[in-house]
């Protein structure tokens, strides 16, 4: 708790976020901030997104094996 993450990601960064912001909710993170960038040589839009952990983690996780991939955080 206390923590940050650094999450680099490509241009489709806010479908990223969209799809990701129940599971950051669960795990106890929170979206703190998004700084985004172009890298001209290939023209393309950057972004990394700043997570902060603000509360501790259910002990339901991780789960193990394959439950993420069969049952995702919606």
């Amino acid at each position: 708790v206390g923590g940050k993450v650094l999450m680099y990601k490509g241009s489709n960064y806010q479908e990223e976020i969209q799809s990701g912001e129940k599971a950051i909710s669960v795990l106890g993170g929170k979206i703190e901030d998004t700084l985004l960038f172009t890298i001209d040589e290939i023209e393309s839009q950057r972004a990394v997104i700043i997570i902060k952990k603000q509360k501790p983690t259910n002990p339901l996780y991780p789960r193990g094996k394959n439950l993420p991939k069969l049952k995702p955080i919606l």
